[in-house]
């Protein structure tokens, strides 16, 4: 028979309880450790998801952009290379006042080209596109 005193149980009691309260203790602090580790991870992997994507975008977006560009300065080129075909070398000022032109500009003179028979008339059509972009 098995006999047990006030004490023995009164330690008994501290014991389950002070059993108790560190079992929560550390189970909370294993808790926010994994809760840490985990919100860690998962904040890295998202970063470098979203940084992967908004990389990819934004070279995508800078490659159409220098395509566009390049695209644009061959085209101008282009006609620069028509005129002189046609009128004989330009004055370095007028070439660089029709690279100066829009795009839409350039397409226009590209068409007007036939009509011109001389580098006056390349002239003429060149100042009065750029009044017409300054008005």
């Amino acid at each position: 028979m098995q006999i047990t005193t006030s004490w023995m149980r009164q330690g008994i009691e501290q014991g389950i309880e002070q059993g108790i309260e560190q079992g929560i203790e550390q189970g909370i602090k294993r808790g926010i450790e994994q809760g840490i580790e985990q919100g860690i991870e998962q904040g890295i992997e998202l970063g470098i998801e979203q940084g992967i994507e908004q990389g990819i975008e934004q070279g995508i977006e800078q490659g159409i952009e220098q395509g566009i560009e390049r695209g644009i300065e061959r085209e101008k080129t282009f006609i620069l290379r028509q005129i002189k075909r046609k009128l004989g070398e330009i004055n370095p000022s007028l070439e660089t006042k029709i690279m100066e032109l829009s795009i839409d500009d350039v397409e226009v003179l590209g068409e007007a080209l036939f009509d011109f028979s001389t580098v006056e008339d390349l002239i003429f059509d060149v100042s009065d596109r750029l009044l017409a972009t300054t008005r």
